[in-house]
Formats: structure tokens, C-alpha cells, sequence
């Protein structure tokens, strides 16, 4: 479709621009359509940005997708979701934040994990919510 088409094209300008298209990243948005970006990460070989508080929002397991976009991602947002975005991680239930956390330190991942929290209440209690789960997972480091 053209929607894709163009998209594909200006993420090869950018790429062009920024020397590489792995060092651009492109997220999954809250609303959208979970697939929608997989016909562009099958043309353009762009990084991922999985944004997990995105896909609590929108009620979804975030390990599915996580498992399909973990070889290319580079950043993963991840936040709680309390009436709104981008709340404290103390708002997601202990084995969802064990789920994910276990995964990511199973696959190893190196990438940069963002905290997007926005406010220091919310970046204190989800520090030890992370705290809390890797000490779950017999992790604490």
C-alpha cells in the first residue's frame, strides 16, 4: 500500500542520513495495530524499539512480540500503566514484571532498557520494583 511504501522510502533516506538503518528505531505505539510495522522491518533492515508499557496498555502480552523482535531490538521501553501511560512499574503485577525481566536476562539481551517514567516518585518505586522482581528471580546483582 502507499502508506507502507512511502514510509519504507523515507526510513531508507534517514538510514542514508544516519549511516545505517539499524541506527534507526522504530517502536510500537499504543492504539495501533500490533503488526503493523512487520512488512517494514521485512524491507528496511531498521533496529526496534519495544515498548512494553505500550503493549500492557493495549492489554497484550508483551512476550509474544517481544520473542519475534528481540534479534533486531535495541531499546525497550518499559513503565507501568495506572489510569494513564507511563506510571510506576509498582502499578504492574509482580509475574507480569518477572515475565519480562526473566526474558530478557534468559535471551541475554544488551540493549538499553528506559525506565520511561516521568516523574521521581514514579522512577524511585519502579527502581525497586525492579529491584523487587530480580531478587524474585534470584537475580540481584
Amino acid at each position: 500500500d502507499i502508506w507502507r511504501s512511502q514510509a519504507c522510502r523515507a526510513l531508507e533516506m534517514v538510514a542514508g542520513w544516519a549511516g545505517a538503518p539499524d541506527r534507526i528505531v522504530l517502536e510500537n505505539l499504543e492504539g495501533y495495530p500490533i503488526d503493523l510495522l512487520e512488512p517494514i522491518f521485512d524491507q528496511v533492515p531498521v533496529s526496534r524499539c519495544v515498548d512494553i508499557g505500550h503493549l500492557w496498555l493495549d492489554g497484550r502480552d508483551p512476550l509474544p512480540y517481544l520473542f519475534r523482535a528481540l534479534d533486531r531490538t535495541r531499546v525497550i521501553h518499559i513503565h507501568g500503566v495506572h489510569h494513564q501511560d507511563h506510571q510506576s512499574l509498582a502499578y504492574v503485577p509482580h509475574n507480569e514484571l518477572d515475565r519480562v525481566l526473566a526474558t530478557l536476562v534468559e535471551h541475554q539481551y544488551t540493549g538499553i532498557l528506559t525506565m520511561e517514567v516521568f516523574g521521581e516518585d514514579d522512577f524511585n518505586s519502579s527502581r525497586t520494583a525492579i529491584y523487587d522482581s530480580l531478587q524474585r528471580l534470584n537475580l540481584e546483582g
